[in-house]
């Protein structure tokens, strides 16, 4: 377990120190499969995985954007018996700074789902 929080550590110090690099030489050649998107895709979430023991129903999902890049990476944890989508629902996301090199565990909330479909917060399914 410590080799493997070790390696979880080092992995986020790496994408915290070198993402704000890679994504300005990702933008400026058009190269949006640079295999750096692997530390974020797959490293990442299969080592949370791996220390953590998670099975159904979560599900540890990396993002770094969708075709192009995104200056916001993050790594989700979702419980798929609320969402499996950082668009809809209440789920614990890392968040990667590009600029400050800073990481943030947060609980976010996707909306984006329902702004698309005009749900508005005057709506009643935000009345309680």
């Amino acid at each position: 377990m410590k080799d493997e929080n070790a390696i979880l550590h080092n992995l986020f110090r790496r994408v915290m120190s070198k993402y704000g690099k890679i994504l300005k030489e990702v933008k400026d050649k058009n190269d949006y499969q640079n295999d750096f998107r692997d530390i974020i895709y797959k490293d990442i979430p299969n080592t949370i995985r791996d220390i953590c023991s998670i099975e159904t129903p979560y599900k540890v999902v990396g993002s770094y954007g969708k075709g192009r890049w995104t200056d916001v990476p993050w790594i989700a944890i979702f419980d798929e018996r609320i969402t499996t989508s950082a668009r809809k629902g209440v789920y614990i996301v890392y968040l990667f700074n590009k600029d400050t090199q800073e990481l943030f565990l947060t609980l976010n909330q996707g909306v984006t789902e329902l702004a698309q479909n005009g749900i508005t917060g005057e709506d009643d399914i935000f009345t309680f």
